[in-house]
């Protein structure tokens, strides 16, 4: 099992368990991908671990063992009930796309929409509902097996290249960072994934 700790520069994540590690600034864009451009060096290193993990923000899940039982053994077993844990999910008071146009560039979740009726149809109803919901669980991190892990990032990168060609003069830091979070719950609801929350808390 190996969780990568995401961040957009390279301080360093004290306090990380050994099954994490930290991971920063790729070869995409920092300015533009943010937290992004590590995670695209952890998904070509194409790991074989049989559950990956990412968190963002200096985000640990807090979850405990039995005192006997090691904490990756409690991941293992969680995950072979279900199939993400995720972060407890957040409810807004509006829309999450009326959200995301009042603290990001509106621009990038119409392309994002255009990119999912282009390369992947069948997923513009979720991608609809999801939009049109009010609940999302934030941050992007999760753990899941390994198979889901790359599906979802095959996916979502297809996207976010396809937001990048398309828009034009960022007006905002890390401006494709913010799409994964709402893009996790249209993957998660049109596969049907079974969950599991569990709380964060800040390491750093």
């Amino acid at each position: 099992m190996k969780i990568f700790a995401l961040t957009n520069d390279n301080h360093m994540v004290k306090n990380l368990p050994d099954y994490c590690c930290q991971v920063y600034a790729g070869e995409l864009d920092i300015r533009i991908w943010g937290y992004l451009s590590a995670l695209y060096e952890v998904i070509n290193a194409r790991l074989e671990d049989d559950v990956v993990g990412i968190t963002v923000d200096d985000r640990l899940f807090i979850i405990k063992g039995d005192g006997v039982v090691p904490i990756e053994r409690v991941f293992k077993k969680t995950l072979s009930e279900i199939d993400v844990i995720t972060e407890p999910k957040i409810t807004f008071g509006e829309s999450v796309s009326s959200q995301f146009s009042k603290c990001h560039m509106p621009s990038c979740l119409f392309y994002a929409y255009e990119a999912i009726c282009n390369v992947y149809p069948q997923y513009e109803d979720a991608f609809l509902e999801v939009m049109d919901n009010n609940i999302l669980h934030l941050h992007n991190t999760f753990i899941t097996k390994n198979g889901i892990f790359y599906d979802y990032m095959r996916w979502l990168f297809d996207i976010l290249f396809f937001v990048e060609k398309n828009i034009s003069c960022p007006v905002q830091d890390f401006i494709l960072a913010s799409l994964p979070e709402r893009l996790l719950e249209v993957y998660i609801r049109y596969n049907g994934l079974s969950i599991k929350e569990v709380p964060c808390t800040k390491i750093r």
